[in-house]
């Protein structure tokens, strides 16, 4: 069955959530949902923000989107073109989630934060 409602729940079930606060140190990876301002200061927390499965990264900026491979090679998802995306994707992908996040997988940890973003991707610290 195609996806009906892709932001019908603000779970992830098994993807590695990377954000990072602007206005302070904070950085965290590894949580189910996203959070819209920083624990630590409070600022609304914004691009870039990334998501990470196994050997792939998708990476929000201010407008685009960037996915990378295991080897830093990346496309380039232009603004104008997400809809038509977005609509491709989920008229032809099954839906397997359950609305259940995997346990298996990392917990929500505190990160350095580094110069670029990025290179929290594929991260084994």
């Amino acid at each position: 069955m195609p996806i009906s409602d892709p932001l019908r729940s603000p779970i992830y079930e098994t993807g590695t959530l990377i954000q990072a606060c602007d206005a302070c140190s904070w950085m965290q990876r590894g949580h189910r949902s996203e959070l819209s301002h920083c624990p630590l200061c409070g600022v609304e927390l914004r691009a870039p923000l990334a998501i990470q499965f196994g050997g792939l990264a998708v990476m929000k900026r201010a407008y685009n989107f960037e996915v990378f491979d295991r080897e830093f090679r990346r496309v380039v998802l232009e603004d104008a073109d997400l809809p038509e995306i977005i609509q491709f994707l989920c008229r032809h992908t099954k839906d397997t989630r359950t609305g259940t996040p995997l346990n298996d997988i990392e917990k929500p940890r505190r990160v350095a934060k580094r110069r670029h973003f990025q290179d929290h991707f594929f991260a084994s610290e």
